[in-house]
């Protein structure tokens, strides 16, 4: 019988955001990744190595108790983009249809381990569960070459009273009858309107001691749960971003005591990019580490995956560029402005940066 019950409101947000070409696994955020979750990760590396095929498998920590322990992916049908949620009964279809394999033929050639034989099975009712998904029109492709970081518009007190001049000179000239009495009212109304506010924290979970080839060491890995409470007490995770874009993300939170860095300064400045690879050398399942070069020259990308993560989570594009993206004026430091001494001493324990 099939285990899979996805949620009454559907998935979380930022799973039906997951990147093509990838296998997650769904844990418990509480718990972390386990030596079970690293059993059913081999469970998926097993079977790609039977079947001759390539892989990258993340675990993601949700919010969602109907789907830990699933497994999911997103593929491109003749329907429109889905994600798949499969169960042990169902993870081998999910997976030939993910690499585009005939389940009959493909069952043939796969060599059942010992040691996963309880996480995958074949045969039975279950099948993966598809979910539709609505993509978001894409951006216009910006030229190889472009800004590293954009930069967003100054809000300052003057230029805001300019703003409101200039709309009130308009006003004048079309002859409307607006009173001091009018603005005074409009004032008042804005003043009281609710807004919501954000606030920004990051659980970092310790897995178990490990070799690290980089390091040339056994280092403790770790994985991050970014998690976004609004002013209603909701909270929002983050479940789609990269290893390498979390440790950006970080690196930008801690350098300078969260001062930033300029962008032209990412390409030369060791401090920044050796705090990186120090966050880098301590996240679980983190490809091979860009050079200085490389992680300039795809800064923008990783920043543009960051805001749009939080734009997902929150419905405010607002939030993601001016509090909690990577954001600042042109000429002058990026950093997250959202976030707070005490959350970057808690990156610092959670990392052993001293």
């Amino acid at each position: 019988m099939s285990t899979i019950n996805i949620p009454q409101n559907g998935l979380p947000q930022g799973l039906t955001n997951i990147p093509f070409g990838q296998v997650f696994i769904l844990t418990d955020p509480n718990q972390g990744s386990t030596s079970t979750t690293n059993q059913k990760v081999g469970a998926v590396i097993s079977i790609a190595a039977s079947l001759h095929q390539s892989h990258i498998v993340y675990v993601i920590p949700v919010n969602a108790p109907e789907l830990w322990d699933c497994y999911i992916c997103k593929v491109k049908t003749k329907d429109g983009a889905q994600v798949l949620v499969s169960d042990k009964d169902s993870l081998i279809e999910m997976l030939c249809e993910f690499w585009g394999l005939d389940y009959t033929e493909s069952i043939k050639k796969i060599v059942f381990r010992d040691r996963y034989e309880r996480f995958m099975t074949i045969g039975g009712e279950s099948h993966p569960v598809r979910i539709p998904v609505i993509e978001a029109r894409k951006p216009e492709k910006k030229e190889e070459h472009s800004t590293l970081l954009q930069c967003i518009t100054t809000h300052t007190k003057e230029g805001e009273l300019a703003k409101i001049e200039d709309a009130l000179e308009e006003a004048f000239l079309h002859k409307l009858d607006i009173t001091a009495l009018d603005l005074i009212s409009l004032l008042d109304k804005i003043s009281k309107k609710d807004r919501k506010t954000y606030q920004l924290d990051i659980d970092i979970i310790p897995g178990k001691e490990d070799y690290d080839k980089e390091l040339k060491d056994r280092v403790v890995k770790r994985t991050c749960d970014i998690i976004i409470t609004d002013s209603d007490g909701t909270s929002h995770h983050i479940t789609t971003l990269s290893p390498q874009s979390i440790a950006l993300y970080l690196a930008f939170i801690l350098f300078k005591d969260g001062n930033g860095i300029k962008k032209e300064d990412l390409r030369t400045n060791e401090e920044f990019y050796k705090l990186f690879i120090h966050i880098c050398n301590r996240l679980r399942y983190m490809n091979k580490l860009p050079d200085q070069e490389i992680l300039w020259k795809y800064a923008n990308r990783k920043r543009g995956e960051i805001k749009k993560a939080i734009s997902d989570v929150t419905n405010d594009d607002k939030i993601a560029e001016m509090q909690l993206g990577i954001e600042g004026e042109e000429g002058k430091e990026y950093r997250v402005a959202g976030a707070t001494d005490e959350l970057r001493e808690k990156i610092r324990k959670g990392f052993d940066i001293e």
